[in-house]
């Protein structure tokens, strides 16, 4: 991974690259071009709705615990890298509103689509990755009849004559 201002970008054979995600977060387009004629998209990308909801509980949250925090919570903004209103912050609120749009249009085109947004996710929780296991699971399990369905769904006469180009072979 290299985020664009977080990870220098990774250079393989005198060539740069950057997290790929950042130009096509939910590349349905692709699949399509290489002739997947059935995509699940799994969009990660929250909403403005969602994250207003996410800031209204926080906010809710925060009047619960009172006072007694905002000093921990003015030395937090002045050190995390990551708390609102730093540039880091700013440039992933920029970042996160262009891949809105283009994550939304892909999953115009995809046959099925999961969404596992959790209330208390965070971008950068590389250390948790069973958290967004359990989370996909059970949002592909709120899913599965959708998801038997399009796998059950009987393929056209042209499909039938395709020879089997799977997209990804052993390692």
């Amino acid at each position: 991974m290299a985020i664009p201002g977080v990870c220098s970008p990774v250079v393989i054979d005198e060539e740069s690259y950057i997290d790929g995600g950042i130009a096509d977060p939910l590349p349905v387009d692709v699949l399509t071009e290489m002739g997947i004629n059935r995509v699940i998209a799994v969009n990660t990308i929250p909403t403005p709705a969602y994250m207003r909801c996410c800031m209204e509980m926080e906010r809710e949250q925060e009047t619960l615990y009172g006072r007694r925090h905002n000093f921990l919570r003015a030395l937090n903004r002045q050190i995390n890298y990551f708390a609102p209103g730093n540039i880091l912050d700013i440039m992933m609120r920029a970042v996160h509103g262009a891949q809105i749009r283009v994550a939304e249009e892909a999953c115009r085109h995809a046959d099925v689509v999961l969404r596992p947004l959790g209330m208390d996710a965070r971008w950068y929780e590389f250390d948790k990755p069973c958290k967004y296991i359990a989370l996909g699971r059970r949002v592909a399990e709120e899913h599965l009849e959708e998801i038997k369905s399009l796998v059950n769904k009987r393929t056209s006469s042209y499909e039938q004559g395709t020879p089997y180009n799977p997209v990804a072979g052993p390692a």
